[in-house]
């Protein structure tokens, strides 16, 4: 029985006579044996396969065993070739060139490249990268409908859409202004692209020292009785160059301007060097500045009193903008708005020990500006820095993203000169919803 069930009638030897044979007839002509058959036998033949048939199978093997090796080779080569490259630009396969964690976070941040070489408590002391720019012109050209933006208080506006660059909306765009703290858009720009270059061996941790100089020049008033802004330290306080680059944004911090622009240019009026070479590589025909902070009327020392030197235009002050948030850092401070823990070294209060203060952005939780919440009908604001200095009054400059997936800035300016009427912080920020609402679809 097989594996079936079923009887083999030839399963066991000599149990059944298996049946015999018929006569085998003679072959006919037509069965004679070719030249491929062999006779096995009782006039039955073996048919070979042709010789022909036989020559074909080991071609067809040879024809596809070089067809693979040559598609292994051509593989090879294109590997090779994107290796090469990937190692030229300096990235990986897995991701941007500049993917690197954060060491304060640990969050890995796209944009944050390895510039340094200098250790800090162990670790590669982390660099921001210099601005490399996404546009030829970030000057931003009047689109073909653009039109007077009306029913604000501001004398001076402007609107603009990052995706096509143009400006949807004007109002004394090109009319000189005084730009007062968002002048401190173009010290963190100018901050972040000199520390990325490492050429004075630069770390964003190392701890800066506040001199006398500058908390003099912190407590003084100007001739409006308007004290610079920030918080106060002490002389001997040391604080992080990072952390006062978040202080710059965050706090509008005076002292963190003078400290950064030292410690990088040797001195304020050097750095304002770097800041006006900067204004004209971008073009910036109606910018100039004569210090860090916006602080228009302030001594400068060496550089004397303001002598009205201290201007740029809606239209510039969205491009300065616009160059800021495409460089890493700088974005990544101007769009923060969560509570940034900073630590003072030796406070002269508590000598020995370290003092921790939590700051949290103007733009976001300041006072009369959008107090926490900057979700508008067609948009979110993402980022910013107001100001306010007498002749202009209020300021503010801003980041959106629109629900219809664009990106935008707007620029409002209180007054082009002091013969207007004075706006209020709470004013400016009106303004800037309203223009935001109004424009944004």
């Amino acid at each position: 029985m097989n594996d079936n069930g079923q009887n083999n009638r030839y399963s066991q030897r000599g149990t059944q006579t298996p049946p015999r044979p018929t006569v085998q007839q003679r072959p006919t002509l037509h069965q004679r044996p070719t030249l491929h058959q062999r006779p096995i036998g009782n006039g039955v033949y073996h048919t070979a396969k042709s010789s022909g048939i036989s020559s074909q199978v080991p071609m067809a093997f040879w024809v596809a065993f070089s067809v693979v090796l040559v598609a292994l080779v051509l593989s090879l080569i294109t590997m090779t070739v994107l290796l090469f490259t990937v190692e030229a630009d300096g990235g990986s396969f897995g991701g941007s060139k500049n993917d690197v964690v954060d060491r304060d976070s640990g969050k890995n941040n796209s944009s944050i490249s390895q510039n340094g070489g200098a250790e800090q408590n162990g670790a590669t002391v982390i660099k921001p990268p210099a601005t490399v720019p996404s546009r030829s012109n970030y000057i931003a050209n009047n689109s073909s409908n653009v039109t007077s933006i009306d029913g604000i208080s501001s004398q001076a506006a402007i609107i603009v859409n990052l995706d096509s660059y143009e400006a949807m909306g004007t109002k004394n765009a090109d009319t000189r202004i005084s730009p007062a703290s968002m002048t401190k858009v173009m010290t963190l720009l100018v901050a972040c692209e000199e520390i990325a270059k490492d050429s004075n061996n630069i770390s964003l941790y190392e701890l800066l020292t506040v001199t006398q100089a500058q908390v003099t020049y912190k407590q003084t008033e100007d001739k409006y009785g308007m004290a610079p802004s920030g918080e106060n330290f002490y002389v001997g306080e040391q604080i992080r160059l990072k952390d006062f680059l978040y202080l710059i944004i965050y706090d509008s911090n005076t002292i963190a301007c003078q400290a950064v622009a030292e410690r990088i240019a040797g001195s304020e009026s050097e750095f304002v060097k770097l800041m006006n070479n900067k204004a004209k590589d971008m073009g910036l025909t109606n910018t100039n500045f004569v210090n860090s902070t916006g602080l228009e009327s302030m001594p400068l020392g060496v550089e004397g009193e303001y002598s009205g030197g201290h201007y740029t235009t809606c239209r510039e002050m969205a491009a300065i903008m616009a160059y800021a948030l495409d460089n890493t850092l700088a974005k990544q401070i101007l769009s923060s708005y969560e509570g940034y823990s900073i630590t003072i070294h030796n406070p002269s209060s508590n000598r020995g020990k370290n003092k921790t203060l939590n700051k949290f952005t103007g733009w976001y939780s300041g006072e009369d500006r959008f107090n926490d919440n900057p979700r508008l009908s067609t948009s979110t604001v993402k980022g910013g820095k107001p100001g306010w200095e007498h002749t202009p009054t209020a300021t503010f400059v801003t980041y959106a993203e629109g629900k219809n997936g664009g990106k935008y800035i707007c620029v409002v300016v209180g007054r082009v000169d002091a013969s207007g009427s004075a706006v209020s912080e709470a004013m400016s920020t009106s303004d800037t919803k309203k223009i935001y609402n109004t424009y944004i679809k």
